[in-house]
């Protein structure tokens, strides 16, 4: 079995190293932080809730966490927002 290349973001074993992976988070950019605890909408304490798992095309679901990074707000909360507006009508 040959040895996996070690690259300038990887360690021995072809796994990233702790300090290549802290140097790229490090790198920041134009990301915006991740949103606080705050910031996720939870349901009323009252109100039942009931799981659904809804497979989406890999644009839509990219979309979706774009928009979800971009707003600070969870992708499920989006996706709740969206389905309460369509029935509360």
């Amino acid at each position: 079995m040959a040895a996996k290349k070690k690259t300038a973001l990887t360690g021995a074993g072809g796994r990233p190293s702790a300090r290549s992976a802290d140097d790229w988070v490090g790198q920041g950019g134009d990301t915006p932080p991740p949103p606080s605890p705050k910031a996720k909408a939870a349901p009323e304490a009252s109100t039942e809730m009931k799981r659904l798992a809804v497979d989406l095309p890999a644009d839509i679901h990219r979309r979706l966490k774009l928009d979800s990074v971009e707003q600070g707000r969870t992708m499920v909360a989006i996706v709740r927002e969206l389905i309460e507006a369509h029935y509360n009508d």
